[in-house]
């Protein structure tokens, strides 16, 4: 799967069984020099999702699925992963343009990461402002990054093309997957609400994306 460079990566992997404490990494291919440290996932309806920094550079990757224990882990596997430009603000890969998310979709489902600093001087400081903006954490910039990346991943897993009466739900499901990337970033805090959005998101977003994917597998509707 493409990802932009600069901007996180967010990997899900089916739970493999008897495996527990399941993360991941980013290696270069062959010398397995490691650019972009192991970070644990978290596991929701069977499924480990993990995000990690992007490697600074474009080119082939690999994303090494791993259990922590010390060399060699219990559990090790590899998924090629390519990092990619950056592509221009509001555009989305191949012809995903017609049904990726704007910021303010992404706002919608995810409100209280819109509050601008708490230190500027302005009234609202603080505040829900109901979209992305330079000020806001995450920034408009790295949104823009994450939703170019879920759509890529979302045209991907889809395998088909997906026809226009299905874009809203397409534009749904990346909507997820986003949530998913902006959760999972704050779960260093440890915090029961962070691992709790990271489920609930997974959730919506694997269901979502199970009756996209059966549904423009099934081709166009013929009316008799």
């Amino acid at each position: 799967m493409p990802y932009v460079v600069g901007q996180p990566v967010v990997a899900m992997l089916t739970a493999p069984p008897g495996v527990a404490g399941l993360g991941a990494r980013i290696e270069v291919p062959v010398t397995r020099a490691i650019v972009s440290a192991w970070a644990p996932a978290v596991l929701a309806d069977g499924v480990w999702t993990v995000t990690l920094d992007a490697p600074p550079s474009v080119g082939d990757y690999l994303l090494v699925w791993r259990t922590p224990d010390p060399e060699p882990p219990a559990y090790e596997a590899f998924v090629p992963l390519s990092v990619v430009v950056e592509l221009p603000a509001g555009a989305a890969p191949g012809d995903a343009s017609a049904w990726a998310p704007s910021l303010d979709d992404v706002a919608a489902a995810t409100p209280a990461y819109t509050r601008g600093g708490f230190d500027d001087d302005e009234e609202q400081a603080g505040a829900e402002q109901g979209t992305f903006t330079d000020d806001t954490s995450p920034t408009a910039t790295h949104v823009r990054g994450l939703i170019a990346a879920a759509c890529a991943e979302v045209a991907g897993r889809v395998g088909a093309p997906i026809p226009e009466r299905l874009h809203h739900l397409a534009r749904q499901t990346a909507v997820l997957h986003v949530a998913i990337a902006i959760s999972t970033g704050k779960l260093p805090a440890q915090t029961d609400d962070a691992a709790g959005e990271v489920r609930s998101h997974t959730a919506r977003y694997l269901a979502a994306l199970e009756e996209l994917t059966r549904q423009a597998r099934m081709g166009p509707v013929r009316l008799v």
